[in-house]
């Protein structure tokens, strides 16, 4: 049923097997009298795998890197079973993952990551990256197009080439990112989009513009997520419900409080009035936040229409963060201090 229709020989010669012959896979003696001068090329004798590897990855040109501690270990190409101690290399830091983009591979230690480029396990180069953030756990690395995009204590990292951005350095501080990924981080990534999954929230980060996008907090619960490459969709798993759930994909909008950055006015000043342009106006409030004070708004709108409005007569502030809480697509928000400043 194999489909077998020749059996080969080998025979010791010295050390090593070497080729004798081909005979039909139905034959069940051979008589060998062949020389040894006549004898054909040695059977290549590759290592089994180290023991005790930590993680396994295959790259682009069909060899696979396997790591430990700080060593890297490879197969023969597109031998997986195959593995040469001469093509061993080693880091200074333990190694956390190791992720193929193209023909590198990024490897990612609890020090600094480095980058492995070559098309054959043989002629590998090891360059390590400048920027010394360390990979905080084996999940929270993902892949989006040619970047890498691991979780650092100090924020997300993208990777592209030889060169490392802090994706999230404008968003958010050190103080705040340690509060996001807790002790078990997941990252996922679809689109555009990558998903930052904690134990009890999930978030959404532009990998693209993440300082336009800003950061997005869900309060679904996932323990685990699949890319579905050929439905483009991404799939969430809550062992809470046992169920399996396809994200942003619902034709329901849920509720949203969307926050902007705190607005630094330098002197005191009182904003008078608005206008903000969405899709409907179904269901869209505005709040005020003045002078750090989060736990109560000084101000209120309900948004009815795109036309200019008033905001309530409050005191002076020196700063400034609004807030929009609906379920509406918004556009565009404006404040003002008077009618004419408003445009449009």
């Amino acid at each position: 049923p194999t489909g077998v229709v020749k059996k080969r020989i080998y025979t010791t010669f010295g050390d090593d097997f070497h080729f004798l012959a081909d005979i039909d896979a139905t034959s069940t003696t051979f008589t060998d009298d062949i020389a040894n001068t006549g004898l054909g090329e040695a059977l290549q004798v590759n290592n089994n795998p180290p023991p005790n590897m930590q993680g396994l990855a295959l790259s682009s040109n069909g060899f696979v890197v396997g790591w430990r501690d700080n060593d890297l270990y490879f197969s023969e190409s597109f031998m997986p079973y195959a593995f040469n101690d001469d093509f061993s290399l080693n880091v200074r830091y333990n190694i956390v993952s190791c992720i193929p983009v193209g023909t590198d591979i990024y490897v990612l230690t609890d020090g600094e990551p480095y980058i492995l480029a070559g098309y054959s396990p043989d002629q590998l180069t090891l360059a390590e990256l400048p920027i010394k953030q360390p990979c905080i756990s084996p999940k929270a690395v993902t892949r989006i197009g040619d970047r890498v995009i691991y979780a650092s204590p100090d924020g997300l990292i993208s990777l592209a080439g030889g060169s490392s951005v802090i994706l999230t350095e404008n968003l958010l501080t050190r103080t705040q990112w340690q509060n996001i990924i807790g002790n078990d981080v997941i990252l996922a990534s679809h689109d555009d989009f990558i998903y930052v999954i904690n134990e009890n929230e999930m978030y959404l980060i532009s990998s693209s513009n993440p300082n336009k996008f800003g950061v997005v907090r869900q309060d679904d619960i996932t323990d685990a997520t699949y890319d579905d490459v050929t439905a483009d969709l991404i799939y969430s798993y809550n062992s809470d419900d046992q169920t399996v759930y396809s994200l942003r994909t619902s034709q329901d909008n849920k509720t949203y409080i969307w926050r902007s950055k705190e607005y630094d006015f330098k002197k005191r000043t009182h904003l008078s009035c608005g206008k903000i342009v969405a899709d409907d106006y179904n269901d869209l409030t505005l709040n005020l936040y003045v002078d750090g004070d989060y736990t109560n708004p000084i101000a209120t709108k309900p948004i009815k229409s795109k036309l200019a409005f008033r905001l309530p007569t409050t005191k002076s502030y020196n700063t400034l963060s609004y807030e929009l809480v609906g379920t509406s697509v918004v556009h565009s928000v404006q404040l003002g201090t008077n009618m004419i400043e408003l445009e449009g």
